[in-house]
């Protein structure tokens, strides 16, 4: 029953994971200060942004509008959020899966307190 327990817990992690990707992809396109692409030299762009700017602009192929702002249509910027806000909590799931019935115990004991009973907690 542990094992059931810590798949629906890391499922579930993984699933609020995505969202918040989600959540961060539209804030990224549409609540950042200034424009992440400043000038036509990406030597400056590269400077001014750092090494995630270097990361996503030549590994993840990120896209910016014309303006330079990050591009929100873009289905490969969103699925760069998504997929990374989904793939943590199963990253971290599969690094403990030796603990996972003391997770669970913890989970339960948590919800528990504010008054759930999940079906996996027995």
């Amino acid at each position: 029953m542990a094992t059931f327990g810590y798949l629906v817990l890391v499922l579930t992690g993984s699933a609020l994971g995505g969202l918040v990707g989600g959540a961060a992809h539209w804030w990224r396109a549409n609540a950042t200060p200034y424009p992440e692409r400043l000038f036509e030299d990406e030597r400056w762009n590269a400077a001014l942004n750092g090494a995630d700017y270097v990361y996503e602009r030549d590994i993840v192929k990120a896209e910016w509008d014309e303006a330079g702002w990050w591009e929100y249509y873009s289905l490969r910027n969103l699925l760069y959020h998504v997929l990374w806000g989904a793939a943590f909590p199963l990253m971290v799931g599969a690094w403990f899966w030796s603990e996972r019935a003391a997770a669970v115990a913890r989970a339960c004991g948590a919800v528990g307190a504010i008054g759930w009973k999940p079906l996996f907690c027995g």
